[in-house]
């Protein structure tokens, strides 16, 4: 997030909140100001203004760790604010400078229709992928879809998370360069309760803003793989042509295992002081707190994709299991329904996994669970157009966030990663044919370890 795009924009700087100890349903300046310090990568909350957000000791040293997830560290999201208007805030179009914990006035723009609150999320769409090519796209996404979760974790009013709007009116509205830097998801209530494609159909309330030029991001998205900027301007795009048959999952072999009852879980506080893990502890971890953790990650996300599209999105959970008591190792699918476990997959599938990892060093050996999120990324994409491998990315970006934050509060560590071979991961885990793994979080005991994001200060 950045401090310089509406440079001479009037500034109104935000309240510096108590951290809270449970959920609140005001809509004041004050809970906007908590919900947006617990979106910046900066943890300014921290009063660490150094961009790094929590403090560990380590062999006799003061290390300072980054605590909000980026691929990378790169950080391509942004944060506008629709606001429609109150005692301590005109109405209006803000940018959330987190560097200042500050709102920048977006000049001339009016907020989004319906008298309520939004959240934008916007993505430089060039950041990730000059040094990651077109998986740079996929980053990106799954970026802004943790940055969702952490806000659907924040804010307690019930929200919608809509991807099917006009793209175009949006960015105009906001003075963007949609080559560089476009909205991907919008966080609110729809207006009298339609959706968002046929209640901007007229674009009557966008009044198109002079646009930044941006000239330094325009010369860096020079540099962005071409399969990138081939996708993110097609998924531009919002289409539908009717749902497709329902995938067949496959058929297991063994016995379901049943879970114990998921424990209740403080999210919220969480949200404030999540980090990833950097190592493991070889160890076994409990039934109860896998259930936990699947439980809050498999939980309904309130999207507009069954407004939009006719259909839900159909993400799932497997699970390859290295060491949970009680528990063979193998491959296994989540069925948040029932809250079991189906084998899908032979007991070597840890094994195999370590075969399909780029990296195989340094988790896989000592992860007690490695859960994927899987989705169909053709088949629907064939249903909804190429906004539909967006909208994939950014719902798995979601439950990665909630796997992440469900995870310490009952005693687990969490860490993303992308580095697996994903062709041979979905046949280790007998996925259906139009199925594909998006991304994986390990689960484990947390144990201590230098992490690629630490700095030593004495």
């Amino acid at each position: 997030m950045t401090s310089i795009r509406y440079a001479g924009g009037r500034r109104i700087r935000l309240p510096w909140p108590s951290l809270p100890k449970g959920p609140s349903d005001e809509r004041g300046i004050a809970t906007l100001g908590r919900n947006l310090l617990g979106c910046a990568p900066n943890r300014t909350h921290f009063r660490l203004l150094t961009g790094f957000g929590d403090t560990t000791q380590r062999r006799g040293t003061t290390h300072l760790v980054r605590a909000v997830p980026s691929g990378g560290a790169y950080y391509p999201s942004e944060l506008y604010v629709s606001w429609p208007g109150s005692a301590d805030l005109p109405a209006g179009l803000y940018h959330y400078d987190a560097v200042h914990h500050e709102l920048v006035e977006v000049a001339g723009a009016a907020p989004l229709p319906g008298g309520k609150p939004s959240y934008l999320l916007a993505c430089r769409v060039w950041k990730n992928s000059a040094k990651y090519g077109p998986v740079g796209y996929r980053l990106g996404c799954l970026d802004l879809g943790a940055l969702t979760g952490q806000l659907l974790a924040l804010d307690a009013a019930g929200d919608t998370v809509n991807f099917f709007f006009d793209q175009d009116a949006i960015d105009s509205a906001l003075g963007l360069d949609s080559t560089v830097l476009s909205v991907y998801a919008i966080l609110s209530e729809p207006p009298d309760g339609r959706d968002w494609t046929r209640w901007m159909e007229n674009r009557a309330w966008a009044r198109p803003c002079p646009a930044d030029r941006l000239h330094a991001d325009q010369e860096l998205a020079r540099l962005a793989d071409p399969k990138v900027r081939e996708l993110h301007q097609l998924a531009g795009i919002a289409e539908h042509s009717g749902p497709l048959p329902p995938a067949q999952n496959a058929v297991p072999t063994q016995a379901a295992v049943a879970l114990p009852d998921a424990p209740p879980v403080d999210v919220l506080a969480e949200a404030f002081h999540r980090r990833s893990a950097t190592a493991f502890v070889p160890c076994p971890i409990r039934p109860d707190q896998l259930a936990a953790v699947l439980a809050q990650a498999a939980a309904d996300i309130p999207t507009d994709v069954m407004a939009a599209t006719g259909e839900e999105a159909a993400l799932s959970l497997y699970c390859v299991v290295n060491r949970v008591t009680g528990l063979e190792p193998g491959a296994y699918r989540y069925d948040p329904a029932t809250h079991i476990l189906m084998p899908c997959a032979t007991v070597d599938a840890p094994e195999r996994l370590a075969a399909a990892m780029y990296d195989p060093t340094e988790l896989t050996p000592i992860g007690a669970v490695h859960v994927f999120v899987a989705g169909p990324l053709e088949g629907e994409a064939r249903s909804v157009g190429p906004r539909w491998y967006r909208v994939l990315h950014l719902l798995a970006g979601v439950i990665v966030q909630r796997l992440c934050l469900a995870a310490h509060p009952v005693g687990l560590g969490a860490r993303p990663i992308l580095g697996f071979d994903a062709p041979a991961v979905d046949a280790l885990l007998a996925m259906p044919s139009d199925h594909n793994s998006l991304v994986q979080v390990v689960l484990g005991t947390a144990g201590t370890g230098s992490g690629f994001l630490e700095l030593e200060l004495w």
